[in-house]
């Protein structure tokens, strides 16, 4: 049985990459059960990310980092799984989390390019204090949106450098991007459930109940123009009054949320 490789949220990155074969995945370090996409690793990274995982014997480009992690460990599990075996007990960080730390590491003090593909990450998952739950891109996205600055599409992260993307382009992102993406909706990807009801945003963002203000304050709010359909134009709403500072009278939601509203006009989130 033929297993491809599903690069899930980073599909359009992964597509517009593939032509030059320059972009780096972090995928392709851990690697996935009966595919190859290990093969297409750099392997100055790789024997680098091998030796400080602490794998078992020298690094073999044809083994990936999944079996070198089982291998290490004598284990079946994933690396990825929450209770399986950690490289370290007092980081608490899975076989997956550590590579991306390595990984994050070294272009923060040794320079390169990191790129973040936004979409379809669910950002209550990064900027709320204590989610329900935390993934590896959450905790990747909270290292590395620390460093931006509102308006910016990119950051200076040590000798390296941070880029948004947004369905494989790159993109400034603001508080519009994040709330609309804001919570796991049955992995409907860019679905209305996936957006901030007005009720999260009354409990989590009016009274910053919970919101991690140092990082929700490095991006720009939403810019009134943009408001293309219905949908658009309820979250240009409740932002305009967000940056209202203490003025908090938002306009009726009776007349702003549709169960099923349009969804039409251009997309304003490349803008």
């Amino acid at each position: 049985m033929l297993n491809l490789f599903d690069p899930g949220r980073r599909a359009s990155l992964y597509l517009n990459s593939a032509s030059d074969n320059s972009f780096q995945m972090m995928d392709m370090y851990y690697g996935q059960a009966d595919n190859t996409i290990h093969l297409k690793r750099n392997p100055i990274i790789g024997s680098f990310i091998h030796k400080c995982m602490g794998f078992t014997g020298d690094y073999a480009g044809g083994v990936s980092g999944r079996d070198a992690y089982q291998a290490k460990f004598g284990t079946d599990q994933e690396g990825w799984a929450a209770k399986a075996p950690k490289l370290v007990s007092w980081d608490g960080l899975t076989a997956t989390q550590a590579i991306s730390f390595v990984v994050r590491w070294c272009v923060r003090n040794l320079g390169g390019r990191i790129i973040f593909e936004g979409c379809g990450v669910y950002y209550n998952q990064v900027f709320l204090e204590s989610p329900l739950r935390t993934g590896d891109t959450d905790l990747e996205a909270r290292d590395l949106f620390a460093f931006f600055k509102p308006g910016s599409s990119s950051a200076t992260y040590g000798l390296g450098t941070v880029d948004f993307y947004w369905e494989g382009q790159l993109a400034t992102p603001t508080h519009y991007h994040f709330l609309t993406s804001w919570q796991w909706c049955n992995d409907r990807l860019n679905m209305d459930g996936n957006m901030i009801t007005p009720r999260d945003f009354l409990r989590n963002i009016q009274a910053l109940n919970g919101l991690r203000a140092d990082l929700w304050n490095n991006f720009a709010a939403f810019n009134p123009q943009w408001a293309a359909n219905d949908r658009d134009q309820y979250l240009a709403a409740v932002l305009q009054a967000a940056q209202q500072e203490q003025n908090w009278n938002l306009p009726p939601m009776e007349t702003l949320f549709r169960d099923n509203p349009t969804v039409s006009g251009t997309n304003p989130m490349h803008r």
